[in-house]
């Protein structure tokens, strides 16, 4: 037989054994494939069209401006300010580096295998041989299979760690932004401690006196010098208060604590109106809460990873092209196949690895799920709550000034105890105080709506 016709023959009978040794090992499906339902089916959820950056997703959530240069800052210019210096978010952006490098891992193919061998005649009858030699070069054909989902896997990836990125901005944004709230009505706060102090002051000073003249009782006095001294108490409580918050807000910021940044005097903040129904907030959570979109392409990504372990169960395969030549001088050209049979190492682990991962990242989402619905339905009880009390106070403040007015022009023309003029006073400012802190609580529970639902709530923006 010819050679030539006979490195066919060997080569077609290389690859008959081949195929049957495939067939004895059965294909990867025999293995626990993972189904190929994806998980946006298994979720019943609407897949939100992707958008490749963080910034992009933030678009409707905040302005956009550019960040303030100057030391003040308002309700909006504090959460670009956030965005654009805080040190966490910075750390958080530069996982973006190893996602890309996760997609371009999930692309490289193996590298050929290069062998080579000399047989150099040395003992014996040796006249007329010569050197011979052996080349071969080898590649493995299993990544094929599983290139494109295993790049599919790779881009999933880095799509829930954008919105992972995304998530983190807009927390920070907020925080940023609650601590415009906090601030603005702490400062209200202490300026009204301080003029109830002043005032009480001032009262104190014209008792002592008429003390003098007999006019005034020392109870009365020292009532007076009681009030004044609790009003200076809750300013003292209020300056620590705002030390404390403006901390936390210069940290939020990205800021150094010796920072000249500060909130304007008189800051825009929002004003909520056509509040959403609790049910439309918690039905519309899988799609505005970033965090859960990013961990649906977590999921998605885990079940093209369960693919890849299932699809690298396939036997190994490795292509092997040969050149030799011996030392009578005769020359062949070989074409191998080399096959592992995977009687003992069915990639099993891997399989069962990325079956638990999935089922732990299944999991994983319903709970957060679970527990964004508690949070937006323990804010909009609450704020509820604090709507209520806050139109009982605020109907309650004329009224009380105007029993303080009647009482003082009694006190000034009969005999009425000063202690009980000082009583309504107290509670008539201690109720200001009250209304100013259910409002600061009211904007703060707008905030943490929209923390714990991921999209901003209808508003416009009011001064003070």
């Amino acid at each position: 037989m010819h050679p030539t016709n006979h490195g066919m023959l060997l080569t077609r009978r290389m690859i008959r054994a081949s195929t049957l040794a495939l067939l004895l090992v059965g294909c990867p499906s025999a293995y626990g494939r993972p189904s190929n339902a994806g998980s946006g089916r298994m979720l019943d959820m609407g897949r939100r069209p992707w958008r490749a950056r963080a910034s992009e997703l933030l678009a409707e959530r905040l302005p956009q401006t550019q960040p303030p240069s100057s030391t003040e800052l308002d309700y909006d210019d504090a959460a670009l300010t956030a965005l654009a210096q805080n040190l966490d978010l910075r750390a958080a952006r530069a996982e973006r580096g190893i996602a890309r490098a996760q997609i371009v891992e999930a692309s490289i193919l193996p590298n050929v295998r290069l062998s080579g061998a000399l047989d150099i005649p040395t003992d014996g009858a040796t006249t007329g041989s010569n050197v011979g030699y052996a080349a071969g070069v080898s590649w493995q054909v299993n990544p094929l299979f599983a290139l494109r989902t295993a790049i599919a896997a790779g881009r999933l990836e880095a799509q829930a760690v954008e919105l992972g990125i995304a998530w983190a901005e807009w927390q920070v944004a907020e925080r940023a932004r609650l601590g415009v709230v906090q601030l603005t009505f702490l400062r209200r706060r202490l300026d009204l401690a301080r003029r109830i102090a002043d005032e009480l002051g001032a009262r104190e000073g014209s008792l002592e006196r008429s003390m003098h003249e007999h006019d005034v009782t020392a109870l009365e006095l020292a009532t007076a010098r009681s009030a004044r001294e609790s009003a200076c108490l809750t300013a003292l409580r209020l300056a620590q208060q705002r030390r404390s918050a403006r901390l936390d807000w210069l940290d939020t910021l990205g800021l150094v604590p010796t920072s000249p940044m500060r909130v304007v005097s008189h800051p825009h903040l929002p004003e909520q109106r056509n509040t959403p129904s609790l049910a439309n907030l918690i039905r519309r959570l899988p799609e505005t809460r970033l965090d859960l979109i990013g961990l649906r392409r977590a999921l998605e990504a885990q079940d093209e990873r369960a693919r890849v372990a299932a699809i690298n169960a396939f036997p190994a395969i490795e292509l092997n092209l040969g050149r030799t030549l011996d030392t009578s001088n005769l020359g062949s050209f070989g074409v191998g196949v080399s096959i592992e049979l995977p009687f003992l190492d069915r990639n099993q682990g891997h399989i069962e690895r990325a079956r638990a991962t999935r089922e732990r990242l299944r999991e994983t989402y319903f709970a957060r799920l679970q527990a964004a619905r508690f949070e937006v339905a323990r804010a909009y009880a609450e704020r509820v709550s604090v709507d209520e009390r806050l139109r009982l106070v605020r109907e309650s403040i004329p009224h009380l000034e105007q029993l303080v007015r009647r009482a003082e022009e009694q006190a000034a023309r009969t005999n009425l105890s000063v202690v009980s003029v000082y009583e309504l006073r107290l509670r008539w400012l201690g109720r200001q105080l009250l209304e100013q802190q259910l409002r600061q609580r009211r904007l703060e529970l707008r905030v943490a709506l929209e923390l714990a639902s991921g999209s901003p709530l209808p508003s416009r923006r009011a001064g003070p």
